[in-house]
């Protein structure tokens, strides 16, 4: 008993002390390497075009700045649970299975953090010689931000682990002999031949099965490549920190935190509530009213954020009450938040649409155009959708706004709407890139915050601290998923699939409807982002081969993932707006479902009539 009651102490303490280190780094590292980044890039276009002379040295810095954010965030989000994982799914299969499986997920996690931490330092040092282009900066020290990231997150999570797997110690005993006996059996026994066939093809099923277990998202690519690593042979562990880092040394990528910034500062700018009185004065006297208003104010958000997610969560607290007053019903109004929110992804710019262009060698700029299109239909339809569900239940109509008030909340509103005009007005002129494009909307967002008052100095640091964990958990989903794509292609995945593909039809229509099938199926058990991130690289070069164009298959494999922010079982946006409303589950499904009709519809509209995606790629970039 006192043996426990000392461990309980140590484990109290060491909590506490986790708790103080995660808060101090999210307050001082983090937002000052995340404002970093948007000074350097922000200066590189300033010097381009006030002094003639473009630095060479700001855009590596600030990719270096963006590798060391990242993987400092690691241990803040473990111990803020903000990694990005498939919850609950260990619960559908019984108490003695989850334990069981609960314990291989905590050592599979630590067995691959301590090689991970061994093989970034010996990297660290293999590559000491090694220096950089412009900076002439040895490559150890931007190695040395995985070791760094991934020590922090063992001092973090180590003992959360180890204390998990001491209350199951027998079974943890068990489970390290039989993972010791498989290492042997696939490594020196030659189990492939016993089995028939090679076992490093149960990568894709091995990395489906820790997900589905809770174990984080990134953790599951990182123990996947592990394993493919270990039983392929050949291939040595240093470039799993090789290739993780190299899968955020991109400047395309460094996109996504600029502009997760930049929807920071005009949200916390008081811009959200300008929107919704905009929104009201245009559509809010239409039968259906605040449901209207709802889709009319994400549909103007969307070119600020450009996250389904922030959307929802912004609109949701605001909207659902004042459509109770108009008699809409509760869930009714849910759906419509619900629904509303998935227009940020598809209206540029767009936090997937980065994350697919840099994922697949598509330019940003025209997926920013293509998917202007789609996300104003998405709209349209769903004010349909509201419109009629209005006649059906004789919906009150509220009054027209006067020319006086259209005029005001206009004026309110006309930063929102000059934002994306800006940015893709100067991408479309050539001015800046899609990265120096997002440094100027941070800028932008943070000139008229400063501007109206409505911006304090503390709320400048708390939005880099709040968007330098949120981006930390997304990039480093990212960084794993890097060495995924150098498997898949090693092993001629993107081939086979194309050949599968192929097999089943020559014609890329029919093509098409077999993947959008799969995603869609997907997109129910999964989150967006980690199914983009692995599927990526492996369907475009795939679709690519049988004629679909890559910016195309963007919007449709947005739309497809967006209608799983929608669907059970496991809908994030579905959760969100549960807890923001205080609805029932069941309630809240079976009012999305004309909805998500809705977007079918959309989805068949733009497979198969891809003028409607290409039209403005093609007319302006």
């Amino acid at each position: 008993m006192v043996a426990r009651a000392g461990f309980l102490r140590i484990g109290v303490t060491h909590a506490r002390f986790v708790e103080k280190f995660a808060s101090l780094l999210s307050q001082t590292a983090l937002p000052a390497a995340n404002g970093a980044i948007s000074l350097l890039i922000f200066y590189q276009v300033v010097a381009r075009y006030l002094f003639n002379s473009p630095p060479s040295w700001t855009e590596e810095l600030a990719r270096i700045t963006m590798i060391w954010m990242v993987y400092l965030g690691l241990a803040v989000t473990f111990q803020r649970g903000q990694e990005i994982t498939l919850v609950g799914t260990l619960r559908f299969v019984g108490t003695i299975p989850a334990r069981w499986l609960g314990v291989l997920r905590d050592l599979l996690i630590v067995v691959f953090l301590v090689i991970l931490f061994y093989q970034s330092a010996y990297l660290a040092y293999f590559d000491r010689s090694i220096t950089t282009a412009a900076l002439e900066l040895s490559w150890s020290w931007i190695y040395l931000a995985v070791t760094a990231g991934v020590g922090l997150y063992l001092l973090a999570s180590v003992p959360v682990l180890l204390g998990r797997l001491a209350r199951e110690k027998r079974i943890a005993a068990v489970e390290i002999v039989l993972l010791a006996g498989a290492y042997l059996a696939v490594t020196r026994l030659g189990v492939s031949q016993v089995l028939g066939f090679q076992v490093t093809w149960l990568t894709p099923v091995l990395m489906v099965g820790l997900m589905l277990i809770e174990m984080p998202v990134a953790l599951t690519l990182g123990v996947a490549c592990f394993y493919y690593l270990i039983v392929a042979g050949g291939i040595p562990l240093l470039v799993m920190p090789r290739s993780f880092t190299h899968g955020i040394d991109s400047f395309t990528i460094m996109a996504l935190p600029l502009f997760v910034l930049a929807a920071e500062f005009m949200n916390r700018g008081g811009i959200t509530e300008d929107i919704v009185e905009l929104a009201m004065n245009l559509v809010g006297h239409i039968r259906g009213g605040m449901g209207h208003v709802a889709v009319a104010a994400n549909m103007i958000m969307a070119g600020i954020s450009g996250s389904a997610l922030a959307d929802t969560a912004a609109t949701g607290s605001i909207l659902i009450p004042q459509m109770e007053k108009q008699g809409i019903e509760r869930p009714f109004a849910s759906a419509v938040i619900v629904a509303s929110g998935t227009i940020g992804p598809m209206i540029p710019p767009s936090i997937f649409f980065i994350i697919y262009g840099g994922l697949g060698n598509v330019s940003i700029l025209k997926l920013f155009l293509a998917g202007a299109i789609p996300g104003v239909l998405m709209g349209l339809f769903f004010m349909v959708v509201i419109y009629l569900r209005a006649r059906r239940r004789n919906y009150p109509v509220q009054p027209r706004a006067s020319v006086r008030a259209v005029l005001r909340s206009v004026r309110g509103g006309m930063p929102a709407i000059l934002m994306p005009i800006v940015v893709i007005g100067g991408m479309i002129g050539g001015v800046f890139t899609a990265t120096e494009a997002g440094a100027i909307a941070v800028f932008y967002a943070l000139f008229l915050g400063l501007v109206t008052r409505r911006l304090a100095l503390h709320a400048i640091w708390d939005a880099l601290s709040k968007t330098a964990v949120t981006v930390s958990s997304i990039l480093i989903v990212l960084s794993m998923a890097n060495l995924v794509s150098y498997i898949a292609n090693r092993t001629q995945v993107p081939h086979t699939i194309s050949a599968l593909l192929l097999g089943i039809s020559t014609n890329p229509w029919v093509a098409l409807l077999v993947v959008n099938l799969f995603l869609l199926l997907l997109g129910c058990f999964e989150a967006v982002i980690p199914t983009m991130i692995v599927a990526t690289p492996i369907l475009v070069p795939a679709l690519a081969k049988i004629g679909v164009d890559p910016v195309h298959f963007g919007v449709v494999m947005t739309l497809n993932l967006l209608i799983g922010l929608m669907t059970p079982p496991f809908g994030a946006s579905l959760f969100l707006v549960s807890s923001i409303a205080k609805v029932n589950m069941r309630e809240l499904i079976v009012a999305t479902w004309p909805f998500i009709v809705a977007l079918l519809i959309l989805l068949a509209l733009i497979t198969y009539v891809p003028q409607i995606v290409l039209f403005l790629p093609n007319a302006l970039s």
